[in-house]
């Protein structure tokens, strides 16, 4: 496919398997700049959006909406259910301060936001890297990333862990955490009047177009051409422009799996001592630091130097406006429809 990218894997999720709420939570993708390049796609878009996430608006038949059902799910597990809640404490994917869809904002201090705070591990030392702290907006009020990530879990399951292992994984709803179990609620349990979609399978085609882009040749050269200049810098053995990220990913936690404290024989006391705190060393940390950011830098110039936004918007607009073309009639009767509904 030419990406294996979180920004843009949200596409497989929506459309092979289902979970219209998981791929917004999954991706924070750059589909504002798509929109406007496919200029005759962008009305139906925004009308199959619209409908496509109705099930949000919806209720179940004892009168629950799908942010109800996910909140009482999150309560059963602890968790104050925010409907908007940040995918990272350290919030490393804010796409407000992206240039582009294939940007990396933080490219220059924080690479890809992957490798976080040695704060976060709870060792009081100075650090050399600026440590933020929770926003009083952020209703999780997570204290750690620890906290962040079992927040995430709960809300997501594990279905992004099998998207990461298999972008072709098959959806399963009781995968998919609280979200997973409000859609499927909404979906085997709808309130008696809900209407029924006759425009799904058309809704489907037009979301589809960006991920069908990614099959496409010019996407291909312009990844190939990516590869050829990470390797150029001194990055090679990437074939997908998210292999750079997932690298740090793997290290990342390869680190923290070596220095897990180790219970022995029985988990029922465990001696915490310098050696077995299951805290990675400071240096390594560090050095790890230092790679991703070196990495995200030289990342950000090929993803430039490989122009793949334009290629990746050009091919949009031809894709789309090619299935305008084909499809006006049954898409103005979709919009015509949506509105009534």
């Amino acid at each position: 496919m030419g990406i294996r990218s979180s920004q843009l894997r949200a596409a497989v999720v929506l459309f092979s398997a289902g979970s219209v709420a998981l791929a917004f939570a999954l991706a924070a993708s750059g589909c504002s700049s798509t929109q406007e390049a496919g200029s005759e796609i962008s009305e139906y878009v925004f009308a199959a959006s619209d409908y496509i996430y109705s099930p949000i608006e919806a209720e179940n038949d004892d009168g629950l909406s799908y942010d109800e059902i996910v909140s009482k799910c999150m309560k059963e597990l602890g968790f104050k259910y925010n409907p908007n809640p940040p995918l990272s404490y350290s919030e490393s994917f804010d796409e407000s301060t992206a240039a582009s869809q294939f940007d990396i904002p933080s490219a220059d201090t924080r690479g890809y936001g992957v490798v976080y705070d040695f704060a976060e591990f709870g060792i009081a030392e100075d650090s050399p890297f600026e440590i933020e702290e929770s926003s009083k907006e952020d209703e999780a009020g997570f204290r750690s990333q620890t906290e962040a990530d079992a927040y995430t879990t709960a809300l997501y399951g594990a279905y992004a862990d099998d998207l990461a292992a298999d972008p072709e994984a098959e959806w399963h709803w009781n995968r998919a955490g609280c979200i997973g179990q409000a859609e499927h609620e909404l979906v085997a349990n709808p309130r008696p009047d809900f209407a029924v979609n006759p425009y799904k399978q058309l809704m489907d085609e037009v979301l589809s177009l960006s991920e069908n882009v990614l099959e496409g040749r010019e996407w291909q050269d312009a990844v190939r051409s990516w590869t050829e200049c990470m390797a150029h810098v001194g990055y090679s053995g990437f074939a997908q422009i998210d292999d750079a990220r997932f690298s740090i990913e793997q290290a990342r936690d390869a680190l923290i799996g070596s220095t897990a404290i180790s219970y022995g024989n029985t988990s029922d006391t465990v001696e915490v001592t310098e050696e077995n705190d299951g805290v990675p060393d400071r240096r390594d940390w560090d050095e790890l630091r230092k790679l991703e950011i070196a990495t995200a830098k030289a990342d950000l110039k090929c993803r430039g130097e490989s122009q793949l936004d334009e290629k990746y918007t050009q091919a949009y607009e031809d894709l789309s406006n090619t299935f305008v073309e084909e499809n006006r009639a049954q898409l103005d009767l979709m919009i015509a429809w949506v509105s009534d509904n």
